[in-house]
């Protein structure tokens, strides 16, 4: 699995292969289908929104 970012300012997931980058972050296959259906997932985009603003969402 390959971790992607958000990296602000309504930017595309960026890939973070160390794992070590700051932010929201969330995991994809490293297939190339799962990688082009990345880009029609919006669950991504609203994983950044909260990260692009400032929030950090509770966890419990």
């Amino acid at each position: 699995m390959t971790r992607y970012v958000c990296p602000g300012g309504g930017q595309e997931p960026t890939p973070d292969p160390t794992q070590t980058m700051p932010g929201r972050g969330f995991y994809c296959c490293p297939a190339p289908t799962c990688i082009r259906q990345l880009g029609k997932y919006k669950g991504w985009r609203k994983k950044c929104q909260g990260e692009k603003r400032g929030r950090k969402q509770a966890s419990g």
